[in-house]
């Protein structure tokens, strides 16, 4: 984390829009549904919160890293918009 002053606390390269199917259970543990990278538009689907924080991480780590692709996407992870089924 940067201490710099000049850098805003909550950066829109980190910035994700998750959305949660009809299936998902908060109370049973389950978690399904898309997340999608705000700046990059890369879009992931999940079908647990591991998977979902799989797909964040994975776009953390290639913003930190500057690259343009990470390998090892996580099942359901694509770049660009996907909006089949929405």
């Amino acid at each position: 984390m940067s201490d710099d002053p000049s850098q805003p606390l909550l950066p829109p390269q980190r910035a994700f829009v998750v959305q949660f199917s009809q299936g998902t259970d908060p109370v049973q543990g389950h978690f399904t549904g898309r997340v999608e990278h705000v700046i990059s538009g890369h879009v992931g689907r999940f079908s647990s919160a591991q998977e979902l924080m799989q797909i964040i991480t994975l776009e953390l780590t290639k913003l930190q890293a500057g690259a343009a692709e990470t390998p090892g996407s996580p099942r359901g992870y694509q770049e660009g918009d996907d909006h089949e089924g929405d």
